[in-house]
């Protein structure tokens, strides 16, 4: 379970590492050469991070310089490994990490990037099997 958690937190950090998109003024900038920057419109950009390999790594969006809306990680195969929600830069609502090689998911409530409860779910029959 230990090792779940680590992979939870490593998931969910993962999140932070595409980096600021916009710059002071609001211009969209990438902080690697891994990352594509699109104008969605006014201050609003559609961030997508790929891995060394070329595949998308990970999608999300900015609103006035900071994370907003649904952030989504993939697998190097292509499948979701993790969703997370932000308002104005922070965490908010349910974050969802599917664990790789198991038929488990988690699911965390966030309020202001802190974590308010975890819910951990067996996929194939949606059994709940521990809460935090």
């Amino acid at each position: 379970m230990k090792k779940v958690l680590v992979l939870v937190l490593v998931v969910a950090l993962g999140h932070s590492g595409v980096g600021q998109a916009t710059d002071q003024k609001g211009a969209c900038v990438t902080a690697s050469t891994n990352t594509t920057c699109k104008l969605l419109d006014d201050n609003h950009y559609e961030v997508t991070q790929y891995s060394e390999s070329g595949k998308v790594k990970q999608v999300g969006y900015y609103l006035n310089g900071r994370k907003t809306g649904k952030w989504t990680a993939y697998n190097e195969d292509g499948t979701v490994s993790s969703q997370m929600n932000y308002l104005k830069g922070k965490k908010e609502g349910k974050t969802i990490v599917w664990v790789p090689g198991e038929d488990i998911r988690y699911e965390i409530i966030y309020s202001q990037d802190k974590m308010i409860s975890r819910y951990a779910f067996n996929n194939s029959n949606d059994q709940l099997l521990a809460t935090k």
